[in-house]
């Protein structure tokens, strides 16, 4: 079995850990750039199977890595919904907002598949290419995170706009996210059929999410996915990444039935290692590194490498970052890294597998 989808399952620590980034296919890779370059819009670079297989595949080519992510972006869904999607060079994305009922009403399923179909059909081809002990990570975002981008408009430091339509109009709220729990699940679900070895959902936004709209708005709908997808793929591993979420990582990961939980890099390792066992059920863990760190490079870096490394001995850890890579990442700095979880792991683990 794969590392990563075995650590996943079991729950346990692996005399290898597994090794990925978050936005490992991007701008700091000039292989990238130049294939970026083939294609004016984003969209349609997502959407185009071979080349989003091979932006996959690149740092695979570069880096001792154990599992690739397909290249896609969380915004594919409502764009498949039929709400307007673009990326805005120097801009970020920009959405035609949906903000009530009525507006919601002219989303539909009817080409949703269809409209998707890039995406499986690059999982096949990246799986077909990707060496049989390498992970293939398929994703989605999650329903609170692609609603405040569906009702705002695009991006924003704090979603206000949408959060305060949120609370005024809780029907079409409920609405959307029924919506967005169905569409994510089907997608999911054909990735795991095409190839994806392992799952994850991104909530970029959950730190933004207030306490009295945590269940309706995190834990409710993603459990609710999560279990869709297990009645079609059960044996398929999920992570769930509730970025900002603090110490409610552990209990949100659990909540949602998840098999491990990505963590950012505002929460303290070791406050997660020492509360680990109050919270129930085993949970693989993942990242955490701050990306600037591994930009600036230094002593710091190693340092840091190992405190994670040292705060999560003997529980099953995926190293990762907090967040995802930044376009001016050097490459040196990957690789660097990289080293230092081979070296701590060949000094420091010695269990079987």
């Amino acid at each position: 079995m794969i590392i990563l989808e075995r650590l996943l399952k079991t729950k346990k620590p692996s005399p290898r850990i597994p090794i990925w980034f978050m936005r490992q296919a991007g701008r700091f890779l000039p292989e990238y750039r130049e294939l970026r370059r083939k294609h004016p819009s984003f969209l349609d670079f997502c959407q185009n199977p071979k080349d989003a297989s091979e932006a996959t595949l690149q740092p695979l080519r570069r880096f001792d890595l154990d599992a690739a992510i397909i290249f896609s972006d969380i915004l594919v869904i409502p764009s498949a919904l039929g709400q307007k999607v673009e990326f805005l060079t120097g801009e970020g994305p920009k959405l035609t907002p949906i903000t009530s009922e009525q507006e919601l009403s002219a989303l539909n399923f009817d080409q949703f598949e269809k409209r998707l179909q890039a995406t499986p059909e690059a999982i096949s081809l990246t799986r077909q290419a990707l060496p049989k002990e390498k992970a293939l990570i398929g994703f989605a975002g999650a329903p609170w995170t692609v609603a405040c981008y569906m009702i705002q408009g695009g991006g924003s430091k704090n979603f206000d706009e949408a959060r305060l339509i949120i609370a005024k109009d809780p029907v079409f709220f409920d609405k959307l996210m029924m919506m967005l729990v169905e569409a994510t699940a089907l997608y999911l679900i054909a990735q795991a059929k095409a190839g994806a070895d392992v799952l994850k959902l991104f909530d970029s936004w959950a730190g933004l999410c207030p306490a009295w709209l945590t269940d309706r708005a995190l834990i409710k709908p993603v459990k609710q996915i999560i279990e869709r997808v297990r009645e079609d793929c059960p044996q398929i591993p999920i992570l769930y990444f509730p970025r900002g979420s603090g110490e409610k990582v552990l209990s949100l990961g659990r909540s949602v039935k998840a098999d491990g939980v990505a963590l950012d890099h505002f929460i303290d390792p070791f406050f997660v290692r020492d509360t680990y066992y109050t919270h129930g059920a085993p949970l693989a863990l993942q990242g955490g590194l701050d990306p600037l760190v591994m930009a600036a490079g230094g002593a710091l870096l190693e340092k840091e490498v190992y405190r994670y490394l040292e705060a999560f001995k003997g529980l099953p850890y995926i190293f990762n970052l907090g967040h995802g890579m930044i376009p001016s990442m050097p490459i040196d700095h990957v690789t660097r890294t990289i080293s230092y979880v081979r070296t701590w792991e060949k000094e420091n683990l010695r269990i079987a597998m």
